[in-house]
């Protein structure tokens, strides 16, 4: 799944804050990667192109946020 196919969707809406971050070097993770983008500061616009065509890795939530760890599409 892609990140655009969950926070981007016409087909869905998803409404909570969330948190995506590259994990696309072997061993990252959300604790030892970036923030690519982050809704409660950036608020709801759209991510980038490049950040939807990211693969899902992993889901969690951290409390305040669903965290959602990706890879670049290759």
């Amino acid at each position: 799944m892609l990140v655009g196919d969950l926070v981007y969707s016409d087909d869905f809406i998803m409404s909570c804050n969330y948190t995506v971050y590259d994990c696309t070097k072997k061993g990252t993770n959300r604790y030892n990667s970036k923030a690519v983008y982050n809704s409660i500061s950036s608020g709801f616009k759209k991510p980038l192109d490049a950040i939807l065509d990211m693969k899902i890795s992993y889901i969690t939530h951290d409390g305040n946020a669903l965290v959602i760890e990706a890879k670049r599409s290759v």
